[in-house]
């Protein structure tokens, strides 16, 4: 696998701004896995930051506040010749204000030496490696397994006495949604692509999406398929992974993508991101994943073991991470939230439904459940969630299977609520 870097930059305030459109970079999983690419970022003050002018019921439009400055096409340049890399594509990131800018690394410049060079130049901030990031579900397809396990083991269909995600608003950050299915059709209010041009517009390669938002948001009482843990819960599809391989519920994102569509996740003020990914440890997605905290946004992230660690961005303080209990029990003492995430039956692509497994899908139940807190009690805050996450995570039902109980969540933040358990 090539080898890539992303590097921040300190602008100098002084020099004049002017704004131009530039088109978004394509993205394939060739490209990722052959293209030796840098990422620059540096600070550039003319970045509008408007607020985003997507609103319920409506795509989103291109917008010129995207583009580029001229001050940041002046430093592209520059470093593209002191540094002897070809400029490839520029965007602004917005709600970092930063400009982003897509370099190739000719053949025989070692990267390890080039970032060395880079992080000693006064002008730059950071360096980091760009890397890549894995959805976490495969497909179980075997019919004797009960229906909608996760419904079951965590009392949701008690639970929605009470609630049913009514006002809540999800982004989804993963590949796109198959938002025509019968089963979510009228749920997904958004949607936006970050792949490019290049990134297959079919529905059948959306395939790990439509199973996360199937598990979160399928409509409820429509007479058929599946039901959602918050079936009047609203979705935003930003799409910015790709399928990798012939598995169609593996995809993968890299850190220029995911920057991206959080990034526009952020402008959009959601009340949860849903992330069922994991990947290394990442400073550009840290940084905006904690302004996202910072602004009150709950973050939920799927969590795995990688090399011994819990994968990242479920790492992060303040990030909700959740795992199945297959993998909870290989994560020793990290601060995880446990859902079910083994043969659950979900939305696919085609109007179809199969059985689903992996921590990707318990991530989009957890986001599914806070979703029905967040009905109940819009204040609450991520760090609350987690706390009441933690105390009502129980063993279910004759097997002992460990999942979050949502009855109890709701007894626990709303007086009154009394679930009449299964």
């Amino acid at each position: 696998m090539s080898r890539y870097i992303v590097i921040a930059v300190t602008a100098l305030a002084w020099l004049g701004l002017a704004c131009s459109s530039q088109a978004a970079p394509a993205y394939t999983s060739a490209d990722n896995a052959s293209a030796r690419i840098i990422l620059v970022t540096y600070h550039d003050s003319s970045i509008e930051r408007k607020a985003a002018i997507g609103t319920a019921g409506r795509r989103y439009a291109r917008r010129s506040s995207y583009g580029a400055t001229a001050w940041g096409r002046r430093m592209a340049d520059m470093l593209s010749r002191e540094y002897h890399i070809a400029l490839m594509a520029q965007w602004p990131i917005t709600e970092l204000g930063v400009y982003c800018v897509q370099y190739g690394v000719p053949e025989g410049v070692v990267v390890d030496d080039l970032l060395d060079r880079l992080s000693h130049d006064q002008r730059i901030e950071s360096a980091q490696p760009m890397h890549e990031f894995h959805t976490m579900a495969h497909k179980y397809n075997d019919p004797y397994y009960r229906l909608q396990n996760n419904i079951r083991l965590m009392q949701v269909d008690a639970a929605h006495q009470y609630a049913t995600g009514k006002g809540v608003r999800i982004v989804v950050i993963d590949t796109g949604i198959a938002s025509r299915h019968p089963d979510l059709y009228g749920q997904v209010i958004d949607d936006r692509d970050f792949l490019g041009a290049a990134g297959d517009q079919s529905a059948v390669h959306d395939a790990h999406g439509t199973a996360v938002a199937g598990v979160i948001s399928a409509i409820a009482d429509n007479g058929l398929g599946i039901v959602g843990i918050a079936p009047d819960a609203r979705l935003i599809a930003l799409k910015a992974c790709a399928p990798s391989g012939d598995a169609p519920l593996r995809a993968t994102c890299n850190s220029l993508m995911l920057a991206r569509a959080l990034n526009e996740a952020i402008r959009l003020k959601p009340d949860i991101i849903n992330l069922s990914l994991g990947g290394p440890p990442d400073p550009l997605l840290r940084r905006l994943i904690q302004r996202a905290l910072d602004q009150g946004i709950v973050v939920v992230a799927a969590g795995s073991v990688r090399g011994g660690e819990v994968s990242f961005p479920a790492s992060m303080e303040g990030v909700i991470g959740v795992s199945n209990e297959r993998e909870y029990y290989q994560l020793a003492d990290a601060d995880m939230v446990v859902a079910p995430g083994d043969d659950v039956l979900t939305t696919v692509p085609g109007g179809s439904y199969e059985y689903v497994s992996g921590s990707s899908i318990s991530a989009a139940s957890v986001s599914g459940l806070i979703a029905l807190m967040l009905e109940l009690n819009p204040e609450l805050a991520p760090d609350n969630i987690a706390s009441y996450m933690a105390r009502c995570t129980t063993a279910q039902q004759s097997n002992a299977f460990l999942a979050v109980d949502a009855c109890m969540l709701l007894e626990q933040i709303k007086p009154g609520v009394a679930c009449v358990l299964n």
